[in-house]
């Protein structure tokens, strides 16, 4: 008669301790400075634009807003924050467009009334260019474009696949 099998014992689970964001590289911090200048000039540049022509403030930040988002989106994407996380392009664009709804709101916000101070449109835009800066930043670098984590197993053969986010500004 075989022995009989040794009752199986489950090995006890040791949770992993909570780990805290990397640090923000300067490399990374650099790519956002300047992908917002670039963007901050597409958003200006089109309000002033449409504002000239008799557009209202309002509709004029709603048409240069969602320019500059999507430039943003293509920036930040291929160069800013490159990683190897596997995330759809549809998730992190769903997800950037909803931190672009409430970045636009706080500034719409900011620039009703401060135009209702008596600020000029754009003394106004560039005050709410400040809280949007900081409330984007945070938003892409931890959700939107969150760095890869330990573990995470790489895409697929055959699927894009991008480069850490320390990589070198010739990308």
């Amino acid at each position: 008669m075989p022995p009989s099998p040794k009752p199986m014992t489950p090995k006890p689970v040791t949770p992993k301790p909570m780990s805290s964001p990397k640090p923000v590289s300067a490399s990374v911090l650099a790519k956002f400075s300047f992908t917002g200048l670039l963007n901050t000039a597409v958003d200006f540049a089109v309000f002033a634009a449409l504002t000239w022509l008799g557009w209202s403030p309002a509709a004029a930040h709603t048409a240069s807003t969602a320019l500059a988002t999507l430039n943003s989106f293509v920036l930040n994407r291929n160069w800013t924050f490159r990683h190897t996380r596997r995330q759809s392009d549809l998730v992190r664009m769903s997800k950037f467009i909803t931190l672009n709804l409430v970045s636009y709101g706080l500034s719409l916000g900011v620039l009703l009334a401060a135009g209702a101070q008596g600020f000029t449109p754009l003394a106004a835009k560039a005050g709410a260019l400040v809280i949007t800066m900081t409330v984007n930043f945070a938003g892409n670098r931890w959700w939107v474009f969150p760095p890869a984590q330990e573990g995470l197993q790489a895409a697929p053969p055959g699927t894009q696949t991008q480069s850490t986010e320390d990589d070198s500004w010739s990308h």
